[in-house]
C-alpha cells in the first residue's frame, strides 16, 4: 500500500457525516417569517439540557457556502452550533451582500463575511466582516475597528471575553476585549488560558524562521511573561494551562513543554534524529510521541520508549487515561492495525484496509476505533466489529465509560448511535439533513447535538439507555 493510497484513505474516513449538503432551498408554502426561537440559554460551563428549536430559516433564503475571506475554511459547513448549545450561527446571501443569523435574529449586510465563531455559551457571537478594502471583527454586531487584514477571533472559555491579532500598516496588533497592543511581531496564534484569565500569543521572529516567542499576557495586556524558543508544531493541552512544541538543537529535534504559572522552566526531552506527531495526554502533563533514532522508530510517553514496528504512522499517539501506556494505529503492507505500548500487547489485532479515530474509555480498559474493509465501516472495540455503515465520525465514550456515541451516515441518511461499551447497538436516533458532533450534559446521563430538520435549526437532547 502506498502512501498516497493510505491518505487517501484516510481522507475518506475523516469526511464530517453533515458534509455535501452546502446550499439549501426552503420548500414554497412556508411561512416567510422565522419562528421565533425558544430562548433558553444554559449555564456558563454546562450544556444546554433540554431540546431547543434555535432558529428557524426564512423560507427562500440559501445558505451561503464560501467566502471571501483567506481565513474561511473551504467545505466547512456554514451553520455553526455553539460548543455547549445554547446558540446556532449561519451565513446567509442577500442581494449579492452577506450577513450573520444568529439564534434567528439577522445582522447587518456587509460586502463578504469570513470566519463565525460562537462562544461557548452561545449567547456571542463573533465574525469577521469586509468593507470595501478594509476587513473588522463584529462582536455582538458592534464593530471593531478597520483593519488592512484581521485574523480569528476567539472567544474565552467562560465567554467573557474575545481575541484576535490583526494587521495595519503592515503591523500586527493583538485585540482583548477592544484593547489594542502596541506593535508585535506577526502571530500566527492567541488562545485564551483555561481559566480565561490569560491570552497567550505565539509569536514569530522577523529574522529567525525557527525563532518563536511565547507570550503569556493578562486580560489587560499590561502583565507578560515570555519564553523564546527555536521551535515550532506548538500544541495546547485541554486545559490549556501547557504547551508543548517540537525544539531543535544541533541539528537535532526534542520534545519541550511547559506550564502557563512559570513558563521559564521548560522541560526538555531527549534528542531524536526527528519527532512526529506529539500530543498531551488526558491529565494534561504527560506527553506522548513518535520519534526516529539511528534508524529506528519509538513511541515516548513521559520520556520512556518503546520501539515500533516496521510501519507508517498515519495517526497520532493516543494516551490511555490510567497512564499505563499509549494506542497507535499503524500502518504495514498488510494493513492498518493497533499497536499498544508499554502494556506488552504490542501489535495486534485484525488488519484493516484503513482505521483511525482511537479513543479509550476513561480507565483505560476498553478502546475503540474506526475501521475500514471492503467499503465497509464500522466501529472496532477491543478487537471485536460492530454494524457497518457507510461513514462514522468522531465516536466518544460517554463519562462513565458505559457507552459508546458516534455520528454515522448509511443510504443518505444521518443519525448518532449509542452503543454499549462492548460495541453493540442499542439505539440509532432519527435521520436529520445535517447532525452535528455531539456532547454529552453536565450529568453525564445524556446526549445532545445539534440538527437540520428541514428549516429548522434544533438542539436535540436524547437521553442515554
Amino acid at each position: 500500500m502506498n502512501d498516497m493510497a493510505m491518505k487517501n484513505i484516510l481522507r475518506i474516513l475523516s469526511i464530517p457525516v453533515c458534509a455535501g449538503m452546502v446550499l439549501f432551498t426552503m420548500a414554497s408554502g412556508c411561512s416567510r417569517e422565522p419562528q421565533k426561537p425558544k430562548q433558553v440559554s444554559p449555564p456558563k460551563d454546562e450544556v444546554l439540557a433540554e431540546t431547543t428549536i434555535l432558529a428557524t430559516i426564512e423560507a427562500g433564503i440559501e445558505l451561503y457556502q464560501g467566502g471571501g475571506h483567506a481565513a474561511t475554511q473551504p467545505g466547512a459547513s456554514e451553520i455553526s452550533f455553539s460548543e455547549f448549545g445554547g446558540g446556532v450561527a449561519y451565513k446567509e446571501e442577500k442581494d449579492g451582500l452577506f450577513r450573520i443569523v444568529h439564534n434567528g435574529k439577522a445582522g447587518k449586510l456587509y460586502d463578504g463575511v469570513g470566519i463565525v465563531v460562537l462562544s461557548p455559551n452561545g449567547r456571542r457571537l463573533a465574525y469577521t466582516a469586509r468593507l470595501k478594502d478594509k476587513w473588522l471583527i463584529v462582536v455582538d454586531e458592534k464593530e471593531g475597528a478597520k483593519f488592512d487584514d484581521v485574523g480569528v477571533p476567539r472567544f474565552s472559555p467562560d465567554s467573557c471575553h474575545f481575541v484576535y491579532d490583526a494587521t495595519i500598516g503592515g503591523k500586527a496588533r493583538l485585540i482583548v476585549d477592544e484593547r489594542v497592543s502596541a506593535a508585535i511581531p506577526p502571530s500566527w496564534d492567541e488562545v485564551f488560558s483555561g481559566d480565561s484569565a490569560r491570552v497567550i500569543s505565539i509569536q514569530n521572529s522577523e529574522t529567525d524562521s525557527i525563532l518563536h516567542r511565547v507570550v503569556i499576557s493578562d486580560l489587560e495586556l499590561k502583565n507578560q511573561r515570555a519564553v523564546e524558543l527555536r521551535a515550532g508544531r506548538f500544541i495546547y493541552n485541554k486545559g490549556k494551562n501547557r504547551i508543548a512544541a517540537v525544539a531543535e538543537a544541533n541539528g537535532k529535534k526534542r520534545v519541550v513543554h511547559f506550564g502557563l504559572d512559570n513558563p521559564e522552566a521548560v522541560r526538555e526531552g531527549a534528542l531524536y534524529d526527528e519527532i512526529i506527531h506529539h500530543t498531551f495526554g488526558p491529565d494534561g502533563v504527560s506527553v506522548a510521541y513518535v520519534a526516529a533514532r539511528e534508524g529506528k522508530r519509538f513511541l515516548v510517553l513521559n520520556e520512556k520508549e518503546d520501539i515500533l514496528p516496521d510501519s507508517d504512522l498515519p495517526n497520532p499517539p493516543v494516551v490511555r487515561p490510567d497512564g499505563k501506556g499509549a494506542g497507535i494505529i499503524l500502518a504495514t503492507k498488510d494493513g492498518f492495525s493497533l499497536y499498544q505500548a508499554f502494556t506488552g500487547e504490542g501489535l495486534h489485532g485484525k488488519k484493516y484496509q484503513a482505521a483511525g479515530g482511537l479513543i479509550y474509555n476513561k480507565d483505560g480498559s476498553r478502546y475503540a476505533y474506526i475501521a475500514r474493509q471492503n467499503k465497509r465501516v464500522f466501529m472496532v472495540v477491543n478487537g471485536k466489529e460492530g454494524p457497518a455503515f457507510d461513514m462514522i465520525v468522531m465516536p466518544m465514550f460517554s463519562p462513565d465509560g458505559k457507552y459508546l456515541v458516534y455520528r454515522a451516515r448509511k443510504d443518505g441518511k444521518r443519525f448518532v448511535v449509542v452503543a454499549n461499551a462492548n460495541g453493540k447497538v442499542i439505539r440509532q436516533h432519527p435521520a436529520y439533513e445535517q447532525v452535528f458532533q455531539p456532547v454529552f450534559t453536565a450529568d453525564g446521563k445524556s446526549v445532545a447535538y445539534g440538527v437540520k430538520d428541514g428549516n429548522k435549526l434544533i438542539w436535540k437532547v436524547e437521553r442515554l439507555p
